[in-house]
């Protein structure tokens, strides 16, 4: 069987609106979708409740901005914060020994070999209760 296009357009449809549901409906969470270039393409209503920036004004915009904007709040609040740009330099950043981070903010797509799941599965395996909590 070949996968035509007249079998994969309603798959494909059919992706995009289960997306945009849940894009649109996770308004008590900010959902910030990027390209591999790095520069935000997609931006929800519970990313302009959190960050106060509108969807016109952050589309397009690099996501390295809120990386760094994020780590400054964290930091404002009182918690240790590390900024890296791909999973290589987070993984330096947490170090041989038992790590004094809470948590690990991650995207999913970063440049470099590892992706952010990658990066999950790296900390679970050197660390199995940094990831238990």
């Amino acid at each position: 069987m070949y996968d035509t296009p007249s079998t994969t357009l309603p798959n494909a449809v059919l992706r995009d609106r289960q997306y945009r549901a849940i894009f649109e409906s996770a308004v008590d969470f900010a959902i910030v979708a990027t390209g591999h270039d790095g520069l935000i393409n997609d931006w929800n209503t519970g990313a302009q409740r959190i960050f106060g920036w509108s969807a016109d004004e952050m589309i397009g915009a690099s996501a390295e901005e809120i990386g760094q904007f994020v780590t400054q709040i964290m930091e404002d609040l009182g918690y240790r914060s590390a900024w890296a740009t791909n999973a290589a330099d987070a993984l330096v950043e947490l170090g041989p020994a038992e790590p004094d981070f809470d948590a690990v903010f991650s995207d999913v797509v970063m440049p470099g070999v590892m992706n952010g799941i990658d990066l999950a599965n790296e900390i679970q395996r050197r660390r199995p209760a940094f990831l238990s909590c």
